[in-house]
């Protein structure tokens, strides 16, 4: 009986663990859907109105200031997380915000008056000859203002106020929108148009987030507290710039290699298959990067570990296929006919960002171990290995090459993330599982290859039949464990009761 009603406990903290994941994961991502599906919308405009080498511009702009992020952040935002939540006072806590505060407010003004200095050069060196610096201040200025918005930003996640910062980013991201058609379309000012948006919409979002916490961010900064952040998030620098390298080096490659245009068209093909990153990865790591150290304390942190992963992992695989399957199609609707080259490196992308989800979240043993610097190890590794890759395969490859590096480069860091982890706080997450379900997926995606359909409506119909085959596949194959499939259903019967509560006042509406 005792043994009974405690394996109904592990149980029930096991779903209310995963109860809460799912939530936080989906307020993050709808965040994430709606602007994506805005953003894949907007995709006929850009395609038409920029030529391929402007949006090539666009992406090596918007790759070089997420850089400039990286080195500025240091680990910043992970620090903020960790030493809130573990502070025991109010006071403990204001100390952490004030510090980091003013820690980005003097590195961020003086980066950006160094910055404004040497934009001629920066711009020849990261673009080439006869590209204007205009572009190159407008994304600068908004990088780092978005930098110093990094405190009080991560101050509202530490606090769980995930509703009003999705509200806050997507309302954003659509005035963003809104506001490129307007100069794009209207105004005729091309790429120029395209960067003027996110700086306009970022000043006032920036004068708003600071307005809704500026009772929590004060001047004195604590020399002691600053100490342990950097100690804590300076290790994570390294491997913030090698996850630069891992996912974006590829460009740079290609710009010396292929041109502007090719960057362009490559641009669009690797922007289908990081949806996995944009609509899913990224939406749980906001939610795990707090909560890992929550789950850690109870006692039966390891089962919910498991499921976790397991049922992580599965999303992330079943994704990938959909997008395998479904991408290059998309492609040739979406876009103009100079971009359709891009369909074929989406599968191999979607794999690629498969192996990155699954990384993240076995990084967690280093994370919990305070060990991150092996991550920063295993992180330059799989870096070092992607820039020999990008070297070897995009010269003879081109975009097919820079795809490829990208898998095998975030396939390394994945491994290495594991086996280091397992060194330090070994967790059992039921890998082999997640590796079946990974094979069955490759099979089905080599089935629709095989196989080929004519015609639009039946090629579509044919991989909607071949991905519910894999889905089948997984129920019949043992990739779910009854506990796992129990917390399927709870998470169901939840859905379906939030989803009612909902419609009935629609429902009585019409009564």
């Amino acid at each position: 009986m005792a043994a009974f009603a405690e394996a109904t406990e592990s149980r029930s903290a096991v779903n209310s663990e995963v109860h809460i994941a799912v939530k936080q994961s989906a307020v993050w991502g709808m965040g994430g859907i709606l602007l994506k599906a805005a953003s894949f919308v907007m995709l006929p405009l850009y395609t038409h109105y920029l030529a391929p080498s402007d949006y090539g511009i666009w992406e090596l702009l918007d790759l070089t200031m997420s850089l400039l992020g990286l080195v500025l952040n240091i680990g910043l935002t992970t620090a903020i997380l960790k030493y809130y939540a573990a502070a025991s006072s109010n006071d403990e806590r204001r100390r952490v915000i004030s510090s980091s505060f003013l820690f980005a407010f003097v590195t961020g003004s003086m980066v950006y008056g160094i910055g404004c200095l040497l934009l001629p050069v920066l711009t020849h060196a990261f673009f080439g000859p006869g590209v204007s610096s205009v572009y190159l201040f407008l994304s600068f200025t908004f990088a780092v203002m978005a930098y110093v918005a990094t405190v009080p930003y991560t101050l509202m996640r530490a606090k769980d106020q995930v509703g009003l910062l999705v509200a806050y980013d997507t309302v954003g991201s659509v005035v963003i929108l809104a506001l490129n058609i307007y100069f794009v379309v209207v105004l005729k000012w091309g790429l120029f148009g395209v960067l003027l948006s996110p700086l306009l919409v970022g000043t006032l979002k920036t004068i708003l987030i600071f307005y809704w916490t500026r009772h929590d961010i004060g001047l004195p900064i604590d020399p002691k507290c600053l100490r342990q952040l950097l100690v804590f998030g300076g290790p994570l620098l390294l491997s913030n710039l090698t996850m630069f390298v891992l996912n974006f080096s590829d460009r740079f490659f290609l710009r010396e290699y292929r041109g502007l245009e090719i960057v362009g068209i490559y641009a669009i093909g690797y922007k289908f298959g990081y949806m996995l990153n944009f609509l899913l990865i990224q939406p749980f790591n906001m939610m795990w990067q707090a909560r890992m150290f929550v789950i850690h304390r109870q006692t039966d942190h390891e089962q919910i570990f498991r499921h976790m992963f397991v049922l992580y992992s599965l999303i992330l695989i079943a994704g990938g296929l959909g997008l395998a399957l479904f991408g290059p199609t998309a492609v040739h609707i979406l876009v103009d006919h100079r971009y359709w080259g891009a369909s074929a490196i989406i599968p191999i992308i979607a794999l690629a960002y498969i192996f990155l989800g699954a990384g993240f979240f076995l990084q967690a043993g280093m994370y919990l171990a305070a060990r991150t610097v092996l991550i920063g190890v295993v992180s330059a590794v799989a870096a070092i290995a992607t820039l020999i890759l990008n070297y070897a395969l995009i010269r003879p490859w081109g975009i097919t090459g820079a795809a490829w590096a990208t898998l095998l480069g975030f396939f390394i860091l994945a491994a290495g993330s594991y086996i280091f982890s397992q060194r330090v706080c070994a967790l059992t997450l039921g890998l082999e599982r997640v590796l079946k379900a990974l094979l069955l997926a490759i099979g089905v995606y080599a089935a629709s290859i095989w196989m080929g359909v004519s015609g639009l409506w039946g090629e579509l119909l044919w991989k909607t039949a071949l991905f519910g085959v894999f889905m089948g596949l997984v129920w019949l194959t043992g990739v779910l464990s009854s506990d796992e499939i129990a917390t399927i259903e709870s998470v169901k019967r939840s859905a379906l009761r939030a989803s009612s509560r909902w419609l009935k006042p629609a429902w009585l509406g019409r009564v």
